[in-house]
């Protein structure tokens, strides 16, 4: 063989050589990529499978440590239970605690009201029969029996509206809301606090026509008793109407109770 055709046949298997590099590198660049992506899916599915094994760990896991293991799914499920109950608690707790000072409320409420009651009480008027007016002689016998007065025992004035009053014998004790229509009183019969009415006068009988003398000479006989009975009506400072009844007998010096059919029957004497 000649040394041209040596040279041709070395360049030849040179250049195959060449070629054949090239194409292995080609073929590992194409590829490199691929096995890139593997290795990432390889990662993230090694990542998500220890994701899974944690949370199946965590709800296998059980709950030791007073319900406050965080990393226990069971101890949040008994952390929510807890709030739950105490959440309930403190309501039951609002609820008692709200009952308790309505309570207290109503409470202060009464006592304020007796209280302002007791005090209204104490301060309004209180008119009662008072006494029998009557003249006597030098040795203190009675000559004359003129009538009765009234009496405001209470701390403030009373306004007189009305008065039903009336003497009369009979062999029992009559009620006060027999003794006939009341007479009205104009407005300026004011009875002031510890002070008689009428000041310096006497309720005589309203029929004219009867004397209270004759009545009380005819006490005592055949089984007749003579009374003096009716009912007083007047206002206090605030405008509110009481009432007064009353009946007392004649005891041969005044009219007053007596222990047999009068003292204590509140059918007869009664106040408001």
């Amino acid at each position: 063989m000649c040394a041209g055709h040596l040279k041709l046949l070395l360049a030849s298997i040179i250049i195959i050589l060449l070629g054949a590099n090239t194409n292995a590198s080609a073929t590992t660049n194409i590829d490199a990529p691929s096995s890139i992506n593997k290795y990432m899916n390889l990662s993230s599915a090694a990542v998500n499978t220890e994701n899974i094994i944690t949370d199946k760990f965590k709800e296998s896991r059980p709950c030791l440590r007073d319900h406050d293991d965080r990393e226990s799914a069971l101890c949040a499920q008994w952390a929510a239970v807890d709030a739950a109950n105490n959440a309930t608690q403190w309501a039951i707790i609002g609820i008692i605690t709200t009952v308790v000072g309505n309570a207290l409320i109503f409470y202060t409420i009464i006592i304020s009201r007796k209280t302002l009651k007791a005090t209204v009480n104490a301060e309004r008027p209180h008119v009662r029969f008072y006494r029998t007016i009557k003249d006597l002689d030098s040795k203190g016998n009675i000559k004359n029996v003129k009538g009765i007065n009234f009496r405001n025992y209470g701390r403030t004035p009373a306004l007189v509206r009305s008065l039903s009053l009336k003497y009369a014998l009979s062999t029992k004790p009559p009620f006060p809301g027999e003794a006939g229509p009341p007479r009205l009183w104009p407005e300026d019969s004011v009875m002031p606090q510890d002070e008689e009415w009428p000041r310096k006068w006497y309720i005589p009988p309203f029929d004219e026509t009867e004397s209270l003398n004759d009545l009380v000479l005819n006490h005592g006989k055949n089984g007749m008793r003579l009374f003096v009975f009716g009912e007083i009506r007047y206002r206090d400072a605030f405008n509110e109407e009481h009432v007064s009844r009353f009946c007392r007998e004649w005891d041969g010096q005044n009219f007053t109770y007596n222990t047999t059919d009068i003292g204590g029957n509140r059918r007869l004497n009664f106040s408001d």
